[in-house]
């Protein structure tokens, strides 16, 4: 598993983003990713955590799993902040999709705790899984939906050109061409730029 993700909660009347590329994390390789940048002034507005991502080191490399995020930012969390009840959301660009999806399953499915829920997962143009398998999106997706805690919500919105579609709630695609694999993330973080974390 990759390096402990740096960041903090300084307000706990926040939305929490965690992020390798909201947990957010970004393309890489199909296997390990980079750290996701945010403006300057989100930093006073959300609680937002970064840091490069890898398997986990128990992952065969044909399905690469990424459990072990969910296990760090919990173990943050509450030792953060024990009585947090914000939301929480998961982003993941190309590759990041799958950490994106993994540590939400961890935390929602594995510690199923109502004040660490991931509430939103955002993929953007999330790449590198087979449909077809037992790991794919449409199985996280399965999961999360089909193991919900009473009365709490987890949307997903899926942003696509070149990526799988997957049956997330919510699906735009970017016609192919003239879009392309950078398209979908080059629309969600021009909006990063422009815009304030929900709340």
């Amino acid at each position: 598993m990759g390096n402990v993700f740096k960041g903090g909660i300084t307000n706990v009347n926040r939305l929490s983003t965690l992020t390798g590329n909201d947990f957010r994390f970004q393309r890489r390789d199909c296997s390990t990713g980079g750290v996701q940048t945010y403006p300057a002034d989100w930093f006073s507005m959300a609680n937002l955590f970064a840091g490069h991502y890898a398997p986990d080191s128990t992952s065969p490399p044909s399905g690469p799993r990424y459990f072990g995020y969910g296990d760090q930012f919990i173990v943050l969390l509450s030792a953060l902040a024990p009585d947090y009840d914000q939301p929480i959301q998961t982003t993941g660009y190309s590759t990041g999709g799958m950490p994106a999806c993994d540590a939400a399953e961890r935390l929602n499915i594995g510690y199923r705790d109502p004040r660490y829920l991931v509430n939103r997962i955002t993929l953007i143009d999330a790449g590198c899984r087979n449909n077809d398998s037992n790991v794919g999106y449409d199985a996280n997706i399965s999961n999360l939906a089909s193991n919900r805690m009473p009365g709490k919500m987890c949307w997903i919105d899926n942003y696509y050109a070149r990526a799988v579609f997957t049956r997330a709630p919510w699906n735009v695609k970017f016609p192919v061409p003239p879009a392309d694999h950078g398209s979908s993330a080059a629309m969600v973080l021009s909006l990063v730029d422009r815009k304030r974390p929900l709340s």
